[in-house]
């Protein structure tokens, strides 16, 4: 389930307006965030990352990260930060890149 989307400039604005959003997640749910980097990066986009986050279902946190990386963040140069963080609800483990 996708939970708002794009919002302001972190720190480019003096004075930026945010906005609270709110999910319900349940134990074993995973939580990706990300920046606008990771879909601006290759063509594919948003639609590439919901299909690799959809067949990723059961996977470790890990796993999917490293699978993210490999598919959509790739090698060569960036032209824009690429950032991401994944938790699993109720796990010990965090990862991000």
């Amino acid at each position: 389930e996708e939970v708002g989307g794009g919002g302001a400039l972190v720190g480019m604005l003096d004075d930026p307006e945010f906005r609270d959003e709110a999910a319900r997640l349940a134990q074993g749910d995973v939580l990706f965030l990300y920046t606008d980097g990771l879909v601006e990066r290759r063509e594919a986009g948003v639609a590439r990352l919901h299909e690799l986050l959809a067949s990723s279902s059961g996977m470790a946190p890990e796993q999917i990260a490293d699978r993210i990386d490999r598919e959509l963040v790739g090698s060569g140069p960036a032209r824009d930060d690429v950032a991401f963080l994944i938790a699993r609800v109720g796990s010990d483990a965090t990862v991000g890149s």
